[in-house]
C-alpha cells in the first residue's frame, strides 16, 4: 500500500502491535472508510440495463442491427486511442492535459489495486483546511443515529474545492533563461535523453541546463524541446506560485519542491517528506479516471451494441437462415356465398403460396402448409405438409362444399392439424390465415372464439367484400400468437372489396406474418441469451454495495458504544481491530 504518514493519529501508517486504539485525548478512533465499489461492477450494472434495452431497439431487423455494428464499433474506438497514445509515448502529452484545475484539501491516502482501475486513489480523511479531521465514505453517509462525523463530497466530481489550484504559465516561443525543456537526441548520453531541466545561461553555442537530478549539462538547443510550465498553489502544502514541470512518468519537477510528488491524472499525491502518502484530488470532472470511465462505459455499450447485431437474430446478415418453422393452415370459405368466386379464391390462396416461398424462403422444410375449407362444417381437404406442388395441385381441383360459414369450425379443424403435425418440431410459428366473405354463423362469442385455438397459436384474419358486421367479427378474432406484444393491439387483419383485389395484397400479407415469425424467434432467443448476462451483471454489484453498507453501519455502532473498531479488506493493506492488542493485516 501508499505509505502514508505516521504523525496523524487518523494516519493510515501501519502502528506498532502494542500501539493505543484511540487518540491522544482519549476519543475512539473513527474506522477507516471502506473501498469504493470497483468502477468495473457498477458498470455491469449499467451495461445489464443498456443489455436489456438494445434487442428492443434492434426491432429484429437486419438493417437496424448492421446500423448497430458500426455504431459499437465507432463507441469502441476513442478508448482505443487513449489507451495506444498512452501507451505509445503519449502519457506525458495526456498528463499535461488534465494538471491544470482545482484540487482538494490534502486528505490521507490508500493506493487502490487493479481491481479500481481506473481510480488510482482513495482519500479517506482530510488533513488540512476547514474540513480536516472528517472522512471521506462512500456508504450511508447520512445516517443520523451514529456520532462519526461524515462528510459526502461528491467523489464523482473530485470531491471538495479548496485545496487550491494548478495552472498553466504562458508558453515559451524560444529558449530564454528560466525555461523548462526535455533533453532529447542525445547520442553520447543518450541516458539523459527524457530528462527535465531548466536553461540557466547560454554560452559558446550551448544551453547550460540544471536537470532534475541537480547535475547540469550543455546542450546544444537542438537536443532540447520546450516543455509546459506549471505554477501550483496549494498553500497549507505546496506552497504559493510553485513553478512546476511533469516528467513522463507524471512526477512533478522543481527547484521549489519540498518534497517529491507525483500526479497520475487524477490526484497529486506526496511521495516523501512530511506529507507523505497524502493525496489532493482533482475537483471537477476533467480528471483522467473520470474520462477514463466515460470511455470504458462506451466500450461496453460499443462491445454490446457488437454483440447483440452479431449474435442476436436477426444478426446481420440475413434473417432467412435463423427463421423459425412456419406452420400455417389456410382456411379457406366454402360457403356457398363465394360460388361465383370460387376459382379466384382459390387462385388468391396459391399466390399465398408462391409468396410465402419468395419471403418467407422455404429452404430445409421451413414452410409448412395445411389447407381445410370451411362452411357449415370443416373439411380437412390437405394434411399439413412441406411439399408446395402438392399444396399447389390441391388448391387447382377442389370442389366448393356450400352452405353456411362457421367460424369455430374452422378454427377447431386448424388447430387439430397444426396439434397433430410433429415434423417442423415443437419450436415453430403457427398460424390459421382464416380468408372469408361472410358473418360468422358459429353463433359464438369473440372470447370464445379466440379460445378455440392455442395461445401461442396466431389468426391472421382476411375479409373479402363489405359486410360491417362480418368484418368486425373476424377483426374481434384476430391474435397475433407467439408474436403478440402487451402494449400493443395485434394487426393480423387484412381487408380487400373482392378476391381480385386480394390477389394484389397477398404478397403484403406474407410479408405481415413473416414479420411475426421474426419477432417471435428475436423475443425468445434475446430472453434465453440475455437472462444469465442481466443477472451475472446486476449481483456482484448489489452484494458489494450491501456488504460494505453492512460493514460501516456495525462500525458505527461500534464507535457509538464504546468498542474498538473492526476494519476489513487486509487485501489493501487496511488496518484490523478487535478486542485483542492491535495487530496489522496486509494480504
Amino acid at each position: 500500500a501508499m505509505a502514508r504518514p505516521g504523525s496523524d493519529p487518523r494516519s493510515l501508517a501501519p502502528h506498532e502491535s502494542n500501539a493505543p486504539l484511540s487518540s491522544d485525548d482519549g476519543e475512539m478512533e473513527q474506522p477507516e472508510p471502506q473501498p469504493p465499489i470497483p468502477f468495473i461492477l457498477f458498470i455491469l450494472l449499467v451495461s445489464a440495463a443498456v443489455f436489456a434495452v438494445l434487442p428492443l431497439l434492434g426491432a429484429c431487423s437486419v438493417q437496424v442491427h448492421r446500423g448497430l455494428l458500426v455504431f459499437g464499433a465507432v463507441l469502441v474506438l476513442p478508448f482505443v486511442a487513449l489507451q495506444a497514445a498512452w501507451l505509445c509515448g503519449g502519457r506525458s502529452w495526456i498528463l499535461d492535459r488534465f494538471f491544470e484545475g482545482k484540487y482538494s484539501e490534502g486528505a490521507t491516502s490508500r493506493q487502490l489495486p487493479c481491481l479500481w482501475h481506473p481510480e488510482k486513489v482513495q482519500i479517506l480523511q482530510y488533513t488540512t483546511g476547514d474540513v480536516a479531521g472528517r472522512t471521506i465514505d462512500n456508504y450511508v453517509p447520512s445516517w443520523g443515529e451514529t456520532n462519526a462525523i461524515q462528510v459526502y463530497q461528491g467523489p464523482l466530481s473530485g470531491g471538495n474545492h479548496d485545496g487550491g489550484n494548478v495552472w498553466k504559465e504562458p508558453p515559451s516561443r524560444e529558449l530564454e533563461y528560466e525555461s523548462s525543456v526535455r533533453l532529447r537526441g542525445l547520442k553520447n548520453a543518450s541516458e539523459l535523453n527524457g530528462m527535465h531541466g531548466t536553461c540557466r545561461s547560454f554560452e559558446n553555442g550551448r544551453w547550460r541546463v540544471l536537470l532534475q537530478n541537480g547535475d547540469t549539462k550543455d546542450v546544444k538547443p537542438e537536443n532540447l524541446r520546450l516543455i509546459n510550465t506549471f505554477s501550483v498553489s496549494i498553500p497549507a502544502s505546496f506552497g504559493n506560485d510553485v513553478k512546476v514541470t511533469l516528467d513522463t512518468q507524471g512526477q512533478l519537477q522543481g527547484s521549489r519542491l519540498n518534497f517529491e510528488a507525483v500526479f497520475d491524472g487524477s490526484a497529486l499525491v506526496a511521495l516523501s517528506g512530511p506529507s507523505e502518502g497524502q493525496a489532493w484530488r482533482k475537483a471537477g470532472y476533467w480528471r483522467l479516471d473520470f474520462v477514463t470511465k466515460v470511455l470504458m462505459a462506451m466500450v461496453v455499450v460499443g462491445l454490446e451494441s457488437m454483440f447483440v447485431a452479431s449474435f442476436l437474430p436477426p444478426g446481420v446478415v440475413s434473417m432467412e437462415n435463423s427463421r423459425l418453422p412456419l406452420k400455417a393452415v389456410f382456411l379457406i370459405d366454402g360457403s356457398a356465398s363465394v360460388t361465383y368466386q370460387w376459382k379466384t379464391e382459390l387462385e388468391a390462396t396459391r399466390q399465398f403460396v408462391d409468396d410465402f416461398e419468395k419471403v418467407y424462403g422455404s429452404h430445409g422444410g421451413r414452410l409448412n402448409f395445411g389447407l381445410v375449407q370451411f362452411s357449415t362444417k370443416a373439411y380437412d381437404e390437405l394434411p399439413m405438409t412441406t411439399n408446395l406442388d402438392e399444396v399447389r395441385k390441391i388448391l387447382g381441383s377442389m370442389e366448393l362444399k356450400g352452405q353456411d360459414t362457421n367460424f369455430a369450425e374452422a378454427l377447431s379443424a386448424c388447430q387439430a392439424l397444426l396439434d397433430g403435425y410433429r415434423e417442423a418440431g415443437d419450436n415453430s410459428f403457427d398460424v390459421c390465415v382464416l380468408i372469408t366473405d361472410g358473418e360468422d354463423r358459429s353463433w359464438q362469442t369473440d372470447a370464445k372464439l379466440k379460445d378455440t385455438v392455442n395461445a401461442k397459436t396466431a389468426v391472421f384474419g382476411i375479409f373479402v367484400g363489405n359486410d360491417a358486421l362480418g368484418q368486425t367479427k373476424l377483426q374481434n378474432i384476430v391474435g397475433c400468437g407467439r408474436a403478440a406484444k402487451h402494449d400493443e393491439e395485434c394487426d393480423f387483419f387484412a381487408s380487400a372489396a373482392d378476391f381480385d383485389a386480394l390477389k394484389d395484397k397477398t404478397t403484403e400479407i406474407a410479408q405481415d406474418v413473416t414479420r411475426g415469425s421474426d419477432i417471435a424467434l428475436c423475443a425468445e432467443r434475446s430472453a434465453i441469451i440475455e437472462l444469465p448476462f442481466l443477472v451475472a451483471m446486476v449481483v456482484p454489484y448489489l452484494l458489494w454495495y450491501l456488504s460494505c453498507c453492512t460493514v460501516t453501519i456495525i462500525q458505527r455502532h461500534r464507535v457509538n458504544n464504546g468498542y474498538k473498531p473492526l476494519t476489513v479488506l487486509p487485501m489493501l493493506g487496511d488496518r484490523a481491530y478487535d478486542n485483542r492488542p492491535y495487530t496489522n493485516l496486509r494480504s
